[in-house]
């Protein structure tokens, strides 16, 4: 059965009370990191977007290593 338990990155000082799944609080700078570079990721996929250069990539969509939208994506292999 799948752990259906939410998982996300919360500071470790964040919210004292809050039940996270244990490895999830970080310390805040670390989540600073984190959130920059998730940050930088997003903005150069919406600016390849925008220039029509984004690209399928299948084999990095899914840890499976196989496209996780079939129905959607342009890629002849999905």
């Amino acid at each position: 059965m799948a752990d259906l338990r939410r998982r996300g990155l919360i500071a470790e000082d964040a919210d004292p009370g809050l039940d996270v799944v244990n490895g999830d609080r970080r310390p805040p700078e670390r989540v600073d990191e984190v959130l920059d570079a998730v940050v930088a990721l997003a903005t150069d996929a919406a600016a390849q977007a925008r220039s029509g250069a984004l690209e399928p990539r299948p084999d990095t969509c899914t840890p499976a290593r196989r496209c996780a939208y079939p129905g959607l994506c342009r890629c002849e292999t999905a």
